[in-house]
């Protein structure tokens, strides 16, 4: 993944689907907890497919496309569907070195572009399938894996998003009218710690994560969120994926988070679940390296 401590091996491909079931009841208006009778549940549902190459043992590339739909189970309001935003990343394993007899380090510097692949609307949240946004991440991952495979990372990561534009002239957000189509994107920063096990193919791992918006306004009281407010959160999850007996060039992949808090968000309970391909192009052996 972009944000883990796992490299794929020179000549290495991993890739695959995932399906992802997001839903929720009850979301933070700024700081204040609420349901809504015109939105019901939330769910949103997600398709991708992703790939991740080893150029060289150090330099990875990855791809993230993912296919989006909404949903609400009350009201009126007609949910989206939709491809959402391509992610293409550069991940590069800049140190990695034995730490005392325990195990060994590594450091990864990630860099992340998003792009919007349709001309979707994000001004419909929060059944809107994503924020329309260009974006630009630099992250940081460092990772210590004891010798028995027991693992333990934190990672950090700092995104520029692009002007949003709207199909409106003019918007009210953080007490101002604002005249224009074109809507300034806060900043965001996010960071989380993970621990668990890895052996060849297996990974298990429990994470805390927490995602920070440097700016940007709250939900009015009874209207919809807008696209530039303010949306932070705390996560924790869990994850494994497995290879399949015999063949472990074949894993079943899943995982379980919830959002414990939140400010205009959804306390979101999220299944994913999918199928994890890996072709190795250099050897007939597909114990890769990671």
């Amino acid at each position: 993944m972009i944000d883990d401590g796992i490299m794929m091996g020179q000549g290495l491909l991993c890739t695959g689907y995932m399906y992802t079931h997001d839903s929720w009841k009850e979301y933070w208006e700024g700081t204040r907890k609420r349901d809504n009778g015109n939105i019901g549940t939330l769910t949103t549902q997600t398709h991708q497919h992703f790939a991740n190459y080893g150029v060289t043992n150090k330099l990875n590339v990855i791809t993230h496309l993912p296919h989006v739909r909404t949903e609400a189970s009350q009201g009126v309001l007609a949910g989206q569907r939709g491809w959402q935003d391509a992610t293409v990343a550069v991940k590069y394993k800049f140190f990695d070195a034995p730490f005392t007899e325990a195990g060994s380090f590594r450091a990864i510097a990630t860099v992340a572009a998003g792009l919007p692949m349709t001309d979707y609307t994000p001004d419909f949240l929060p059944l809107s399938i994503g924020l329309n946004s260009r974006r630009l991440t630099g992250r940081l991952t460092t990772h210590f894996r004891g010798r028995r495979g027991w693992f333990i990372q934190g990672t950090a990561a700092h995104t520029w998003r692009d002007d949003v534009k709207l199909d409106r002239p003019y918007y009210f957000t953080d007490g101002r009218l604002t005249f224009s189509d074109r809507v300034a994107m806060p900043k965001v920063v996010d960071y989380a710690f993970s621990s668990g096990y890895i052996r060849g193919q297996l990974v298990l791992s429990a994470s805390f994560t927490d995602q920070r918006t440097l700016g940007g306004g709250d939900i009015r009281r009874q209207d919809m969120p807008f696209v530039s407010n303010r949306m932070d959160f705390q996560r924790v999850g869990a994850w494994a994926k497995v290879p399949l007996p015999r063949y472990d060039a074949i894993a079943l992949a899943g995982g379980y988070s919830y959002v414990i808090s939140g400010r205009n968000v959804g306390q979101s309970s999220t299944l994913t679940a999918g199928i994890v391909y890996l072709f190795n192009f250099r050897t007939k052996n597909f114990r890769g390296r990671i």
